[in-house]
């Protein structure tokens, strides 16, 4: 950011130089047009929840951040998928435990963990405690990394970013349980694309993954072989939102 200079007098009729940021320059008509882009699908995402921490007899209090104290409680309730008030709470305590600097709660850590577990929307308490694990693990491991980038001797970097780097395989993890768990256990493998090099043979019609990646034709007992194709299993994290139609 360019700066300018401007002086002022201080008392004693001394001068004093004060730091005063140069005006920004108006957005042009590319970052207008991104701007209300961006407004426009910001403001059609749903509204995190979030809370207020106070200081009540040197003891930090987690209350509501707005007036409708019910309405709040809809809203925590909704966000860890239960009706539990005791579920909800303990899932919340658990957080603010993992968002202290010091000795005070940080409260937009702590509102970003939330927001995490509201925007995985999960449907009951299952899916829940994943959720508040994964928001978990997600906080320890940048919590983790701010040490290891602040740590002066190796040793103690190396061990912040070995326990950070665990703690993101851990929540992958987390992330494919409940993958798992909003299919119903099933695994789902499909052929994204078919390559079909010189000498080799294209099947037509419906295709199953056998052991090794052989492809065979369903109903066809003399199979052919594709020299090359790509498979891929269903990316966990396209499965965080809701399945429709799921039996509750």
């Amino acid at each position: 950011m360019s700066l300018r200079w401007l002086w002022v007098a201080g008392m004693g009729e001394k001068l004093k130089a004060v730091l005063v940021p140069a005006p920004l320059p108006q957005p042009g008509p590319r970052t207008k047009a991104a701007i209300a882009n961006a407004e426009a699908r910001s403001g059609a995402r749903q509204q995190r929840v979030g809370v207020k921490i106070e200081k009540r007899d040197g003891v930090s209090a987690i209350g509501s951040d707005h007036a409708d104290l019910d309405g709040h409680t809809s809203q925590l309730l909704d966000a860890f998928g239960s009706s539990s008030v005791c579920f909800a709470t303990a899932a919340v305590d658990v957080l603010s435990r993992l968002s202290v600097e010091g000795n005070q709660i940080d409260s937009m850590s702590l509102n970003a963990s939330l927001a995490l577990v509201d925007g995985i929307r999960p449907q009951d308490e299952l899916e829940g405690a994943l959720a508040t694990q994964i928001a978990a693990s997600h906080a320890l491991s940048l919590k983790m990394l701010r040490k290891a980038s602040s740590a002066i001797q190796i040793d103690f970097r190396d061990s912040y970013i070995n326990a950070a780097t665990k703690l993101s395989r851990t929540m992958v993890a987390q992330v494919e349980a409940l993958a798992k768990l909003r299919r119903g256990g099933e695994q789902s493998v499909f052929v994204k694309h078919v390559h079909v090099h010189d000498g080799g043979q294209a099947i037509v019609g419906n295709v199953t993954g056998g052991a090794g990646g052989r492809i065979e034709k369903q109903g066809q007992s003399d199979a052919r072989t594709v020299q090359h194709a790509e498979m891929r299993c269903e990316d966990a994290l396209g499965e965080l939102l809701p399945l429709a139609g799921r039996g509750r």
